[in-house]
């Protein structure tokens, strides 16, 4: 059986923040993909989350919080590149990452409570990115755009205001700032992403309180460490798929 950190109660809450008769179903599953996805189908839509992330997410919590040595992040990288060379169907050399992690036993750690208080708000912001995945259909192509352009515009434009003010940034920084604005601005999934991560971070701020004994700083904290985190098996699976790709 696959089990949440979050209560019953406490994914109500998520799906009342979007007010809306028709709400996604959550679906647990546990799995190498360690993805978390939006999923429509027969008419229904549906947020799967992937139980094997959270097992990730311990274990990097782990190393950053007790910062430990390199060793226990290297068992980990291997761990999950073992996982994506079984799901490309390289069996040998996904046993031989598996052969490399097992190599040492691993530490026994005692899980601190105020961790699985993280672990709870990290679950949380992932699954409302999901939700906010499917909020951001339902609303008309020209507010959703404007709503993500309007978040971030004021902060870039703050931003230029004060560099123009102190000139404390060389022309070239400026020059990458205003390249990435305007690359934010012409791609629509770029827009959509941070508006979903925006909508989870302001949906955890605002309910933080119902979720876990953490203060707003440390909820914050832990849901910016869990969108980090969410970059690394993509960052390996590209990796692979690279290699592979090169190699044919």
């Amino acid at each position: 059986k696959v089990n949440m950190s979050l209560s019953e109660e406490e994914m109500k809450c998520l799906l009342s923040y979007y007010n809306s008769l028709e709400k996604p179903e959550i679906v647990l599953c546990n799995s190498f993909d360690k993805h978390s996805n939006l999923l429509h189908w027969r008419e229904k839509w549906y947020v799967v989350y992937d139980r094997h992330f959270s097992q990730l997410l311990k274990d990097l919590n782990r190393i950053f919080f007790f910062e430990e040595n390199e060793i226990d992040a290297y068992k980990i990288i291997a761990q999950i590149y073992a996982e994506e060379l079984f799901l490309k169907g390289k069996f040998v050399k996904s046993g031989q990452f598996i052969n490399s992690f097992f190599k040492k036993d691993k530490k026994k750690y005692c899980m601190n409570p105020e961790f699985e208080e993280v672990l709870k708000i990290q679950e949380a912001f992932i699954i409302s990115h999901e939700l906010a995945h499917w909020f951001y259909f339902r609303i008309q192509e020209k507010e959703k755009v404007s709503r993500a352009l309007d978040m971030h515009y004021e902060k870039c434009r703050g931003y230029f205001d004060e560099v123009e003010r102190e000139k404390t940034v060389q022309a070239a920084d400026d020059k990458i700032i205003k390249l990435v604005f305007h690359y934010f601005k012409v791609n629509p999934g770029i827009q959509e992403e941070s508006y979903c991560d925006i909508s989870a971070i302001t949906f955890l701020l605002a309910h933080f309180k119902v979720l876990s004994n953490l203060n707003s700083i440390e909820a914050a904290s832990a849901a910016f460490l869990a969108l980090y985190a969410m970059q690394l098996p993509g960052f390996i699976k590209y990796s692979v798929n690279a290699y592979y790709t090169y190699h044919l």
